[in-house]
């Protein structure tokens, strides 16, 4: 059957360039995904297909089109492959691309509910990787989550796995203008789980620390089994990530190690000033963290020497204000009265374990 024919009810058979459709592997709100065969090459592949009315809305379609864009401009193992993308005679939209043998991490939290944190590390450490790359060719994800985050068999990898970053739907530029995390109609850009304080604001200028934040929110659920906020509606999520502190990770679980903490408080600092530069800087202080040798347990001893750039960054200075208490000490002199109070400065500042952590 060719696709000028094909009934909508049943794509069975339906051929698509040299591909035939041969059996639905997936189906959502938006469109259906198909398991197609090359017809003389011995290879599958996913084909992601809208559904009719999301072909007639042109947001969609570009969302779509632009993720096989955007994937197609890195060229990197750690991203899905792309084969093609266009329209169907009746105009449904489509793109074929690689058929991954594997499961989501969204899939691995629901039947184990957390992992180990040197696997969690190792994850993270292959997606600070690849987003790097995608960084360095000015493409922002801006949707990472652990639906976004594929694990599948490779034995040519050291875990026996590698990690694919699928969706860059609503991946942009760097230099692009950014869009408001909020549509006219209400429409989160993004998932509020996973969404930098700045995506939450709509923000005038998005940059790749955006999706560090997010990967701080995937390897907090990693390690907790549950994302740093949650609630009952986007908007107060949006809120928790704007305004209020995430839980300890220790708090989850008192065997993550501090210096496992320390990384996931630096992802998630609410002012981008305060995160990571790079996803390669993520990387290399999980390297250092030597989470390969069993060795994480002497470099959370001596974390103060081994990262400084870490512990720097979640325990800066504090900034005193008018109403900031941290590092300073009301008095009253016994030759003044209280209404003339004045404030002294400490020797050493003292800092509460989030006071370094701002809205």
């Amino acid at each position: 059957m060719d696709s000028s024919t094909c009934d909508r009810g049943n794509m069975l058979g339906v051929r698509i360039g040299n591909y035939t459709i041969v059996e639905k592997i997936g189906e959502g709100g938006m469109g259906t995904i198909y398991r197609a065969a090359h017809e003389s090459l011995d290879r599958c592949a996913a084909v992601k297909m809208l559904s009719p009315g999301s072909s007639r809305d042109g947001e969609m379609v570009a969302r779509l089109f632009n993720e096989a864009r955007s994937a197609t401009a890195i060229r990197h193992p750690g991203i899905v492959e792309i084969y093609d993308f266009g329209f169907l005679p009746d105009r449904t939209a489509y793109i074929i691309m690689e058929l991954l043998d594997g499961e989501s991490l969204a899939a691995k939290l629901r039947r184990e509910g957390g992992v180990p944190y040197r696997r969690a590390l190792q994850i993270v450490r292959a997606v600070c990787r690849t987003l790097h790359v995608a960084h360095e060719q000015g493409i922002i994800h801006r949707d990472l989550k652990p639906e976004n985050i594929f694990v599948v068999p490779d034995p040519e990898m050291p875990a026996g796995e590698r990690v694919k970053l699928l969706d860059f739907g609503i991946a942009k530029g760097a230099d692009e203008t950014s869009q408001h995390a909020l549509t006219e109609t209400g429409v989160v850009m993004g998932t509020p789980p996973y969404m930098s304080p700045e995506q939450c604001r709509g923000a005038g200028t998005i940059d790749r620390r955006t999706d560090l934040y997010a990967l701080g929110c995937v390897l907090y659920e990693l390690l907790c089994g549950k994302p740093p906020f949650s609630a009952r509606s986007a908007g107060e999520i949006i809120a928790h990530h704007l305004y209020f502190r995430p839980r300890s990770p220790r708090e989850h679980d008192v065997r993550i190690p501090r210096a496992v903490e320390d990384l996931v408080l630096w992802l998630l600092q609410k002012n981008p000033e305060r995160r990571p530069a790079t996803a390669a800087q993520v990387a290399a202080v999980i390297d250092e963290l030597a989470i390969g040798d069993g060795s994480l347990e002497r470099a959370e001893i001596s974390r103060m020497d081994t990262i400084p750039t870490l512990t720097s960054a979640i325990r800066p200075p504090a900034t005193p204000s008018s109403t900031t208490r941290v590092g300073w000490q009301a008095c009253d002199h016994r030759r003044r009265t209280a209404r003339q109070g004045c404030r002294r400065r400490l020797r050493r500042p003292r800092y509460s374990k989030a006071s370094n952590v701002q809205p």
